[in-house]
């Protein structure tokens, strides 16, 4: 039997697309760290799946739509959180994203496990490679393919994409 942890990260979910305390990426990297070998592989993508959200939100709510040289970048709009403070905050939550992102990605029961799913979410990141004035996280972007092609032994469509 599975510990309860499955059933609480399942409703944590929609709070990485809102929440504006940085303390709760924290909360979500201790997860992935200390129960990595309890937690359902569906709900570490769905997580990623979620981070990945929350980035392209803040993203969009920062700098715009941004013009279009993404081949991977959303068609609709995405509303973002927003205050008087929201590039500053926004960019706190783009980096604590990313830190659990990479202790994801950085895990390999994960990724041994499902490197073309992590790819498949990780898409629209992967995408701002090709407009690099608009991030700051392009380092963060070439660890993650990295990790991915090491852990899946090929390069993916999405990544061929790219390059």
């Amino acid at each position: 039997m599975k510990p309860i942890i499955n059933d609480i990260l399942v409703h944590v979910f929609e709070a990485i697309l809102v929440v504006r305390i940085p303390e709760f990426f924290d909360f979500l990297e201790e997860v992935f760290k200390y129960y990595k070998t309890e937690l359902n592989i569906e709900n570490i993508v769905k997580c990623v799946e979620y981070l990945v959200r929350r980035i392209e939100n803040d993203l969009n709510s920062n700098r715009g739509q941004g013009n279009g040289l993404n081949p991977f970048q959303s068609s609709s709009p995405i509303i973002g959180p927003s205050n008087d403070n929201g590039k500053h905050e926004n960019t706190i939550a783009i980096q604590k994203s990313w830190v659990v992102i990479m202790r994801i990605l950085g895990t390999e029961e994960y990724t041994n496990i499902a490197a073309d799913q992590f790819t498949d979410k990780l898409k629209f990141l992967f995408g701002n490679l090709s407009e690099p004035q608009r991030i700051d996280f392009d380092d963060d972007i070439v660890k993650a393919m990295k990790i991915l092609i090491n852990s899946s032994k090929n390069v993916s469509d999405v990544m061929k994409t790219l390059f």
